[in-house]
Order: C-alpha cells, then sequence, then structure tokens
C-alpha cells in the first residue's frame, strides 16, 4: 500500500505474506501494527503456498516481508527490520 503514515509522512510499499493463523505471523503483525506501519496483507493457505514463498524469498516459511523492494523472511528478522527503519 503507498500512502502515507500517521505521521504525514510518504510511505512506502509494505506487502506482509503470512498464514492468517500463525502466532510467528501474529508477531511480524504486532511488529507492524505497533509502529503504525501501513501494508497489505496477503494470506497464503499451508501447503499450497510453498512456490510462491519460495520464488518470493528462497524459502518456504511465513511470514515474509517485503519493504520498498527488500524481502526480509522471519518474524525476528521482520521485527528487526521494522524496529530499525521506524
Amino acid at each position: 500500500m503507498i500512502g502515507a503514515d500517521r505521521r504525514g509522512r510518504a510511505a512506502v510499499a509494505v506487502v506482509l505474506h503470512q498464514f492468517r493463523y500463525s502466532h510467528y505471523n501474529d508477531k511480524a503483525r504486532w511488529a507492524l501494527a505497533w509502529k503504525g506501519v501501513r501494508h497489505e496483507r496477503v494470506s497464503h493457505l499451508p501447503g499450497p503456498h510453498g512456490p510462491a514463498i519460495e520464488r518470493l524469498s528462497g524459502q518456504r516459511q511465513t511470514p515474509v516481508l517485503v519493504w520498498d523492494g527488500e524481502v526480509i523472511a522471519g518474524s525476528g528478522r521482520i521485527v528487526d527490520a521494522v524496529e530499525a527503519r521506524v
């Protein structure tokens, strides 16, 4: 999603690829919400998600965040990236 954040700054394109029901994905969603990062969520079904996530990130696990073209895989790395950028 491209627009402006709550401070009126230009926002970058941020997309979270996720499983809807997963505590790892919850951790990434909570970090984005806590910092007020506007983002789009793309939900995948476990199993059939594999090829699409692998093409995107080189591995088959979710969550995967795409932030301004940078691909970040794993909830811990996503939290670190959100903390560093916001």
